[in-house]
């Protein structure tokens, strides 16, 4: 995958290992899928993941390829995870630093799509997948529902939820 700096500018590569052992900033994308109603798709992770098993995150997320654009990930991951194409909008990037995994930072690539299914899942990835209001994934958060943490950020950041963590 791509190292970038501080201005999220490719300055070389790693390997995913060598990525969670030295930790140089790098890249991830997400794509948050609404439905016709607005409500936020979410995916629960699949049991088999070596991080945060069981966890819900957003639609589709991933790190981008060496030399693959966020755009190009974004696409990759919806179609490898959900089994299908995404028309991605309203990109945003932030940076987020990993309070559970301190020195570990990275750039979150944002996208939305609007897609009502049905979706072929990924069952190696993907555990369960559900739509919800800002206000039902709010209260999984405040019963302090498994999430992973970039979701949570994401949620936080973007759409305006609330976390104690």
């Amino acid at each position: 995958m791509d190292i970038v700096d501080d201005q999220d500018v490719v300055i070389g590569q790693a390997s995913q290992e060598e990525v969670y052992k030295k930790f140089p900033l790098h890249r991830i994308v997400h794509v948050m899928v609404f439905d016709r109603e607005g409500r936020i798709g979410s995916q629960r992770r699949s049991a088999n993941k070596s991080y945060k098993p069981l966890h819900w995150t957003t639609a589709a997320c991933g790190h981008p390829l060496s030399g693959e654009t966020y755009e190009e990930a974004g696409q990759r991951e919806g179609g490898e995870e959900l089994g299908v194409n995404l028309v991605l909008t309203n990109f945003r990037k932030i940076k987020y630093e990993d309070s559970e995994r301190p020195g570990l930072r990275r750039f979150l690539g944002v996208f939305e799509a609007v897609h009502k299914g049905p979706f072929n899942f990924n069952k190696e990835e993907v555990g369960g997948f559900l739509f919800k209001t800002k206000t039902e994934l709010q209260k999984m958060i405040d019963e302090d529902e498994l999430f992973h943490p970039e979701f949570r950020f994401i949620l936080v950041k973007l759409y305006g939820l609330t976390s104690s963590q």
